[in-house]
């Protein structure tokens, strides 16, 4: 997953890493890796964004 201008110390993107300890969310630009309170903040300040509704096929007559 990626974060766009998401990184709390140079505004650049996050994304989410996996190594053998597990997985992560690091910025591509300074390297900086999340700590796991900045993680929880991140995945919460997700679920507030608002949702797309589904896109429906309509019937043209």
């Amino acid at each position: 997953m990626l974060w766009l201008k998401a990184c709390p110390r140079c505004q650049g993107d996050l994304l989410l890493q996996a190594d053998t300890y597990g997985s992560y969310i690091a910025c591509i630009q300074c390297g900086h890796t999340l700590q796991p309170e900045q993680e929880k903040r991140l995945a919460l300040s997700l679920r507030e964004l608002p949702r797309k509704r589904p896109v429906t096929a309509t019937k043209v007559a």
